[in-house]
């Protein structure tokens, strides 16, 4: 076996550990934990926009500056808000994506709406609906394979077709 080999397969037992520590972490746990990578980002924002200001030579007072803060710190930190508010809701055993709209996709696949997630997402950045398209296998009845109920509207929902929800119903 040669060096990058064992280097590979010791890389590979760490991940495999840390999978383990991270299944056996508490959904609190974990919530404090997305809490403290929040505030480490938002301490060290406006270094990252001026560092990535600087690689691309832009002027720090240049208007073009706000295209770094929102696809540097502004979107980590909407992530991070979306992580633990996904924790909040599946710590009461409800879930996540019990309000989104289910759809259809080619191939008798089943969507999940995901963005925009906050409404003032789509007022503020106008960006279009876009949807998660599951694997074939999940049911419009909500089922997938025989696993269990898919969280979320199912039956109604499902049987609308629609290709695209309305942003807010």
């Amino acid at each position: 076996m040669t060096t990058d080999q064992a280097d590979l397969d010791l890389a590979i037992a760490e991940l495999a550990a840390g999978s383990e520590r991270w299944a056996a972490t508490t959904l609190a746990a974990r919530g404090d934990l997305l809490t403290r990578v929040a505030a480490s980002v938002a301490a060290e924002a406006e270094p990252w926009v001026l560092a990535a200001a600087h690689a691309k030579r832009l002027d720090p007072a240049s208007p073009l500056i706000g295209e770094e803060w929102l696809t540097g710190p502004y979107g980590v930190l909407t992530s991070l808000t979306a992580l633990k508010r996904t924790l909040r809701v599946l710590s009461t055993g409800r879930s996540p994506i019990a309000n989104r709209w289910l759809g259809r996709a080619p191939g008798g696949r089943v969507t999940v709406s995901v963005l925009p997630y906050f409404r003032t997402s789509a007022q503020r950045l106008g960006r279009a609906p876009a949807a998660r398209i599951h694997r074939p296998g999940l049911a419009a009845t909500g089922r997938h394979s025989g696993t269990g109920p898919l969280p979320g509207r199912t039956g109604a929902a499902c049987s609308r077709q629609r290709t695209q929800r309305p942003l807010w119903p």
